[in-house]
């Protein structure tokens, strides 16, 4: 049984010790929130962040998920910011998608600058469509969009949707996967390098210890 146990703690300790590895190369990766924050308060930022608005006149609340088409034609999140002050904004923590409220209406902001609005993912509780904002988007690749300001009348007037759409919506927002990564890797990996309980309680009966005693 004490054979088995060390053997399981050794495996453990093995895995503990992979992983402080891989979160330890990881560890630059934790310069990029302070370059995002940076980057918010950049002008050039803002030459290229655009708000448009959607108004639901459905009877039903729903999820709206914009949608951008990219060099490749892969379809993916907008990347959504919001203003903190007048000269300062940082990409949204809040995820790709935003409930709307029937007759009601929402203000977005996003950076165009690689990446064409291309549709509207609405969701509601048992349908999905979508609205077409750019039918091409190879042929307006990486400019504001057309118009700012678009109408969800019914579901019959929105088009069924597709696979590439619908991906996008799971998809993380970039910005917000190097935030979370930023954020959650230094902590995990303090974590990880600290001995445990087990280690500490061998440290204190180590033999050189307790002769020193």
């Amino acid at each position: 049984m004490r054979a088995r146990g060390t053997q399981t703690m050794t495996r453990a300790r093995r895995i503990r010790i992979g992983l402080a590895i891989l979160s330890g190369l990881l560890l630059p990766a934790s310069l990029l929130p302070g370059l995002l924050l940076l980057n918010s308060v950049n002008p050039m930022l803002h030459v290229f962040l655009v708000d448009f608005t959607v108004e639901s006149r459905l009877d039903e609340e729903v999820r709206i998920t914009p949608v951008g088409a990219i060099g490749s034609g892969e379809r993916r999140p907008l990347p959504q910011y919001v203003y903190v002050g007048e000269d300062c904004a940082f990409p949204s923590l809040g995820g790709p998608s935003r409930p709307v409220a029937p007759g009601e209406s929402i203000t977005i902001t996003y950076d165009w600058d690689d990446i064409q609005f291309s549709e509207i993912l609405v969701t509601a509780e048992d349908w999905e469509r979508m609205l077409v904002v750019d039918p091409i988007p190879s042929k307006r690749m990486f400019s504001p969009p057309a118009r700012t300001h678009f109408v969800i009348r019914s579901k019959g007037k929105l088009t069924p949707t597709t696979d590439a759409v619908v991906r996008a919506k799971s998809r993380l927002d970039r910005e917000l996967a190097v935030l979370i990564i930023g954020i959650v890797n230094p902590v995990a990996f303090i974590l990880l390098v600290r001995p445990s309980r087990h280690q500490k309680a061998e440290l204190q009966t180590s033999p050189g210890r307790t002769s020193r005693q």
